[in-house]
């Protein structure tokens, strides 16, 4: 139950909604004893993950292209100011 609490809280914090709400029902179903559901909203969550897992190297490389983009506007605006 730690590990699914556990990523419940990393899942919101990172934005990965659905994911989250998975262990939220899975959480749920845990605790009303319901484990052959459980079970199958386990399936669920792993389907989930593996999104995840396979989009990551897009969405590092967005994160990149926008720090970058970031970095490139605060150098020119202390350039202009200096200038």
């Amino acid at each position: 139950m730690d590990a699914v609490l556990s990523l419940k809280v990393t899942s919101a914090m990172n934005g990965a909604m659905e994911t989250m709400h998975i262990c939220i029902t899975l959480q749920s179903l845990v605790k009303a004893g319901r484990f052959n559901q459980a079970m199958l909203e386990g399936l669920v969550l792993s389907s989930s993950v593996c999104r995840l897992h396979e989009a990551a190297p897009e969405l590092l490389q967005q994160a990149r292209a926008t720090v970058d983009a970031e970095r490139f506007t605060e150098k020119s605006s202390a350039a202009s100011i200096a200038a």
